[in-house]
């Protein structure tokens, strides 16, 4: 099963022209893999920063797509947050709460990558995730989040989503808003 989604531009109301993001959900047995593709004349990430544990505040320092993803009941389980930067640099975090409580020392295994090719302007994410180890039991239907992008520098920063509507203030944790992630 796959799903190809657009996503939009969420804040500013009026994005650059030059920039597109889709991504592609794919399930296959218990692996949900989500490849982003981010059309954009240039790419901004730290490249000092790690590449081998979870980095606080990678949303900060430059361009990052995301996987928000709940495996069950969100208000028991929480949700699961996925980043990527276009420097293969990551952040996990186990969202309890939106805002009031998390657990970022929970073992969130799953593989990514990152490839930037400068001559299409083509900016090229995966991540895989194994859903047997975030609580997962077989049904599609129970795989619901966003997918999110938070591209340039600061101050002139893009945010898109899959599913939110247009937002004066950026905010994409609004589990109440999650949507299926396969159809």
């Amino acid at each position: 099963m796959s799903r190809l989604l657009a996503l939009q531009c969420v804040h500013p109301a009026s994005p650059p022209r030059a920039v597109t993001v889709e991504a592609r959900v794919a399930l296959e047995s218990s692996r949900l893999t989500v490849e982003f593709q981010v059309r954009t004349p240039r790419i901004h990430f730290n490249p000092e920063w790690p590449l081998d544990h979870s980095k606080w505040g990678l949303w900060e320092q430059g361009d990052v797509v995301e996987l928000f993803l709940a495996t069950g009941d969100i208000a028991k389980g929480g949700y699961f947050e996925f980043q990527v930067s276009p420097g293969n640099q990551f952040f996990t975090l186990h969202v309890l709460e939106p805002r009031k409580r998390h657990d970022e020392k929970r073992p969130m295994p799953f593989t990514h990558g990152s490839h930037w090719d400068e001559k299409q302007g083509l900016w090229t994410a995966i991540l895989e995730v194994p859903l047997g180890s975030y609580g997962w039991h077989g049904d599609s239907d129970r795989l619901c989040g966003g997918l999110f992008a938070m591209l340039g520098e600061a101050g002139s920063r893009t945010y898109w989503s899959s599913f939110l509507p247009c937002q004066e203030k950026p905010d994409f944790h609004l589990p109440e808003r999650f949507q299926r992630l396969i159809s």
